[in-house]
């Protein structure tokens, strides 16, 4: 797996605010990450697009749709919840009842791994291969 990213700094220097990342996933496959905070609108979307169609998951509308070639198969409301009180209710729960969590701390490491790459790759200009420890 590799990452490569630009990350600029237009409105503060604490932290970025304009990010594009390009990682390349051991299967081959190229996922694409756009964020901004720059503009004056608000976008919040989630796509995953695939052979057989895609999903998009807008945040601002709660909606999630899915797509099956040119078709829109469904949409659907999703509830508006904060997604930290909802990881930590399911982590609650898996707790008490023995239930899997949601987000394990593997996948925490790994989203870990890959910001680490994504700043290694804007400060280095290239590539970098994404090392989970």
């Amino acid at each position: 797996m590799e990452a490569v990213a630009d990350l600029a700094q237009r409105h503060t220097s604490r932290v970025e605010d304009l990010a594009q990342a390009r990682f390349r996933l051991s299967s081959g496959i190229f996922c694409y990450v756009e964020v901004s905070r720059v503009s004056g609108g608000r976008v919040c979307r989630v796509e995953a697009v695939g052979r057989a169609g895609q999903l998009i998951a807008d945040v601002d509308r709660s909606l999630l749709t899915r797509i099956e070639g040119r078709v829109v198969a469904e949409t659907e409301a999703v509830p508006d919840q904060p997604t930290v009180g909802t990881v930590l209710e399911a982590f609650a729960m898996s707790l008490t009842t023995g239930a899997p969590v949601p987000v394990s701390g593997e996948d925490g490491l790994r989203a870990v791994a890959m910001a680490d790459a994504c700043y290694r790759a804007a400060r280095e200009g290239k590539p970098v291969p994404i090392t989970v420890p």
